[in-house]
């Protein structure tokens, strides 16, 4: 699974993502605050994990670990 550093940087990333969320923050603010590049970059850096971006929105990554992980 994840190191306690991963984990700490992805909890990290979805707390400011649910603060931006729950002051309304603009779409425009929220994309370029979060720096989700910086989440997507490490996850599929992390070996044995697939990773894929959707066009749902402003994209959504779905990430699933293969089977020699």
């Amino acid at each position: 699974m994840f190191t306690p550093a991963e984990q700490a940087a992805i909890d990290r990333l979805w707390r400011s993502k649910l603060e931006q969320d729950a002051r309304k923050a603009p779409a425009a603010d929220r994309h370029r605050s979060h720096r989700l590049t910086d989440y997507v970059a490490h996850v599929r850096g992390i070996p044995g994990v697939e990773s894929v971006t959707l066009p749902v929105g402003k994209g959504l990554e779905i990430s699933r670990f293969t089977k020699g992980a």
